[in-house]
């Protein structure tokens, strides 16, 4: 299992926040595990969707060929992944600030994010 995580993150860096070590970050942190627990079906796959690079945005349905397009619905520039509405986009700066508490991020930042702050983001991009 250790090394299929380990083929899985090397062929989707591009879209995945080291799952490996975000999972084991995850099961260490008592409280950040109750509060995904305590998340209903629809909060917990928003919030853990973009961790994991299994969502809803562009660059994924791209690659599932569900999509003709993988370019940013919010700012048209770069590939619309989860680093990228999580940390980079320009066009949700302002939202960016306003939930994730940065204009911009580094995806180790999002470590540290707390789950609910995480939810208010994707809720406020309509994306995730």
């Amino acid at each position: 299992m250790e090394q299929w995580i380990k083929v899985v993150i090397s062929s989707h860096t591009d879209f995945c926040f080291y799952f490996y070590g975000l999972f084991n970050k995850f099961n260490n942190n008592v409280s950040r595990s109750d509060c995904i627990l305590s998340l209903n079906r629809t909060q917990s796959r928003v919030v853990i969707g973009p961790l994991t690079g299994h969502n809803t945005l562009r660059r994924q349905l791209y690659i599932m060929g569900l999509s003709n397009n993988a370019t940013c619905r919010k700012c048209g520039n770069k590939k619309e992944t989860s680093v990228h509405i999580l940390c980079e986009c320009e066009a949700l700066a302002s939202l960016r600030h306003t939930y994730l508490g940065s204009f911009i991020l580094d995806p180790e930042d999002v470590r540290d994010l707390g789950m609910g702050a995480i939810w208010n983001f994707a809720k406020g991009t309509g994306l995730l």
